[in-house]
């Protein structure tokens, strides 16, 4: 399984773009797993505070196992880039991310 996705973002005085690419594998219907990449050209400035500027590349892993077609466990580590997000053309805001997570969905 692959997913790539290029966008060209014009907003205000701002004009940048970004990338999504996904490598995933699911050897059967119980487990999958994947790798993936974002980058932005966005710039931001530093923080004149500290001096952190805003990342560019993110990268992640991601794992999930499935106990019934509706219940499963997910599994992600790394880091995701906050801003707009679009699904199926529903689009909304979500933070930045660094760290590791694990979510468990249970429907019985």
């Amino acid at each position: 399984e692959f997913e790539a996705q290029y966008r060209n973002i014009v907003k205000a005085a701002l004009n940048y773009w970004d990338l999504y690419l996904a490598v995933g594998y699911r050897p059967n219907k119980w487990i999958a797993g994947g790798f993936s990449y974002e980058y932005s050209n966005e710039f931001v400035d530093t923080d004149p505070n500290d001096g952190v500027g805003v990342r560019n590349h993110f990268g992640g892993v991601r794992a999930t196992v499935n106990f019934t077609p509706t219940s499963y466990a997910r599994f992600f580590g790394g880091t995701s880039r906050g801003g707009v997000r679009c699904i199926d053309g529903f689009c909304r805001t979500v933070p930045a991310f660094i760290g590791a997570k694990l979510e468990l969905v249970i429907q019985l």
